[in-house]
């Protein structure tokens, strides 16, 4: 359940194992996979009830496996309490000594904790430690390194980092670093300079796969680097990599609107995910057809007669060549897709920002004539243990609280306006519908919906933690900073990257994210 993302799913068997069997007990692998669940859906209120029952007798001892000490870092660094992380590693450094100067994933934890969260002065700090006490870094390392500069917005120290810092070349190209690398130039609008990356990563893997090293460090075991290769016989993991970094550049080109570079990136992009294809299937399709024709050819050859028995019918002949041949099963075919449909949402974004509706509605019958699907966008918020989930538009209303969720959203917007709060309406990037307004498209984005419906439903005192699959964009960003001061709540807005916690009209990101 936690590896395909059912996090709920997980944390509901996790709460019944005893009642499934009375003689399963919880173990150190369990904890971890429940915890990291919490972490990916940023169930906080989940989490924090199972660190308390780890501090419980019988399983306090689990509290000193590795799994489970960054899997709680992870944890707390998700929702933005940078407090217990660095009170979890100081008890690692205290009571633990070995472990703190071996144990480069503890380190990682707690760089990626200060890291997600903007905090790049400890970020400094704790890797001058890691140098002093020579533990030696990672590609996790610098990859979280390289993060930490991207949300800061410092491209040179994060240049600097991987012209000087990296002197392996299998970790200065390990495809991780070069996405956080590729990302950092995107947010600072340094398109041109992550499109020569990207360009000098793919001629460095030309040679030298990124797949054959990581089948070079695999070490779980034959029978998982067997199934490893299964996967990627048709489509290498590099293949997956780089989409993530074309995609990254296309952010970057909706961020700073650079429309020239945008169209460059995506035509690139669909070059290589469907150009590629149709040429390999092209290839395959040929050599079939040689292969057919050498054996009709062959059959055709006389052969010596041999002294046979009484004559009998032929045999049916066997079927030609197929004409129509059906295209060979591509088993990444569905993740290409969702990835054109992202580019492809992004693209129409960009123009939509501009009032390009008519470039809008061709990129959008494009992505129908080729069933291109963008993931949903989502938010998700946890109260009192029960996880509730909000989508951009109108699908809220289906729900029977949608009236007292409407009503609180105009109270809100009203007590705004009293405060000078002006909309962003560059988030708008499609056509409205005639009975829509651009107030109330914005006001029902999804981060804003399961904010109302904490607001609505929890106490005064109650963390309201809200964890998202896409950035935040800069309408609710402010919209957050004016609530958290108009109702006096700590808000925090999470997602894969980045933690935005809110509080009394300011965040954590400096209005940088």
């Amino acid at each position: 359940h936690c590896n395909v993302n059912m996090n709920a799913e997980c944390l509901e068997l996790f709460n019944n194992v005893s009642a499934i069997n009375d003689r399963l007990k919880y173990d150190a692998i369990t904890f971890a996979t429940a915890l990291k669940a919490c972490t990916q859906s940023t169930g906080c209120h989940d989490g924090e009830h199972i660190h308390e029952l780890l501090k419980q007798e019988g399983h306090r001892h689990l509290l000193t496996e590795t799994m489970i000490q960054t899997n709680l870092i992870n944890m707390y660094g998700k929702i933005g309490n940078l407090a217990e992380c660095a009170r979890i590693f100081a008890d690692i450094k205290h009571n633990e000594v070995d472990k703190y100067h071996s144990e480069i994933s503890i380190w990682n934890a707690m760089l990626h904790a200060y890291g997600r969260n903007g905090d790049m002065l400890h970020v400094e700090q704790l890797f001058d430690t890691m140098q002093a006490n020579a533990i030696n870094p990672d590609a996790k390392t610098y990859k979280t390194l390289i993060s930490s500069c991207s949300h800061s917005g410092n491209v040179g120290k994060a240049q600097q980092i991987w012209l000087h810092h990296i002197q392996d070349e299998q970790i200065k190209f390990d495809p991780f670093v070069v996405s956080a690398l590729i990302d950092c130039f995107s947010r600072t609008g340094m398109i041109f300079e992550g499109y020569e990356l990207l360009l000098q990563y793919e001629q460095f893997t030309k040679n030298s796969t990124i797949d054959d090293i990581h089948k070079e460090v695999m070490c779980e075991g034959y029978e998982l680097l067997l199934q490893y290769e299964q996967f990627t016989k048709n489509s290498t993991i590099d293949d997956i990599h780089k989409e993530v970094m074309w995609t990254s550049l296309l952010s970057g080109c909706k961020k700073h609107g650079d429309q020239v570079m945008a169209e460059t990136i995506d035509q690139e992009m669909k070059h290589r995910l469907y150009m590629k294809q149709t040429l390999d299937d092209k290839t395959k399709a040929k050599t079939e057809n040689t292969d057919e024709a050498k054996s009709e050819s062959a059959s055709k050859a006389p052969q010596k007669m041999e002294k046979k028995g009484p004559m009998q019918p032929p045999p049916p002949r066997p079927p030609g060549p197929q004409t129509n041949r059906e295209k060979p099963f591509d088993p990444n075919a569905k993740a290409k897709a969702e990835t054109m449909g992202t580019a492809s949402v992004l693209m129409s974004n960009i123009f939509g920002s501009g009032a390009n509706f008519d470039k809008v509605n061709e990129i959008r019958a494009e992505m129908k004539r080729r069933g291109w699907k963008k993931k949903p966008g989502f938010s998700e918020i946890d109260v009192y243990g029960t996880m509730h989930r909000f989508y951009a538009g109108w699908g809220y209303r289906k729900t029977p609280e949608y009236k007292i969720i409407d009503r609180k959203l105009e109270e809100i917007s009203e007590r705004m306006e009293e405060f000078g709060y002006k909309r962003d309406y560059s988030a708008i990037t499609r056509q409205l519908k005639d009975w829509e307004t651009p107030n109330a498209v914005l006001n029902r984005h999804g981060e804003k919906l399961a904010v109302i419906y904490g607001l609505l439903t929890t106490q005064p005192d109650y963390l309201i933690v809200v964890n998202k699959n896409l950035r935040i964009c800069v309408d609710c960003h402010n919209w957050m900073k004016m609530v958290s001061k108009i109702e006096q709540r700590k808000l925090i807005i999470a997602d894969t990257n980045r933690v935005h916690t809110f509080e009394d009209g300011k965040c954590t990101c400096n209005d940088y994210w």
